[in-house]
């Protein structure tokens, strides 16, 4: 992906601009975390960061129930294995909960099983460690229709 050098963010936007999509990077892994969160801010989503499962419960709960308010989630990208809460827990959470927003797994322990699991619970995808990031950046940008 080529970035544009005239498109800069500006604190002024048009009323007609459509809202930032935004997404959660839930990883237990600092820098993994970081490189993936301003790596999607770079391609301008709204980017909220968890550091561990229990984290992105928290957050992905008060999000939905902000929805009321107009607050969306449009897109969850977590590890698997995460400290207190798993992402496949989370993802399973989010499905109980009757929400469709997509949800990409990573994982460094994509076994059968696991990719398995992950679907049955209604993954969007499940990318295995180590991945591509402008192959996961590209399915997000696929997941939200941009």
């Amino acid at each position: 992906m080529t970035s544009n050098p005239t498109s800069t963010s500006s604190p002024v936007k048009s009323i007609d601009a459509p809202a930032r999509a935004r997404v959660v990077i839930a990883e237990d892994d600092q820098a993994m975390r970081h490189m993936l969160a301003n790596a999607f801010r770079r391609d301008d989503y709204d980017v909220i960061e968890a550091k561990n499962g229990a984290e992105l419960l928290h957050l992905v709960g008060a999000l939905l129930i902000e929805q009321r308010n107009g607050v969306s989630v449009d897109l969850v990208v977590s590890d698997l294995r995460m400290p207190f809460v798993s992402g496949l827990d989370v993802l399973a959470h989010v499905r109980r909960a009757s929400q469709t927003m997509p949800f990409i797994l990573i994982t460094a322990f994509g076994d059968e099983l696991t990719h398995a699991e992950a679907e049955r619970l209604g993954a969007s995808v499940v990318f295995d460690k180590p991945f591509d990031v402008n192959a996961l950046r590209a399915r997000a940008r696929d997941l939200l229709g941009v």
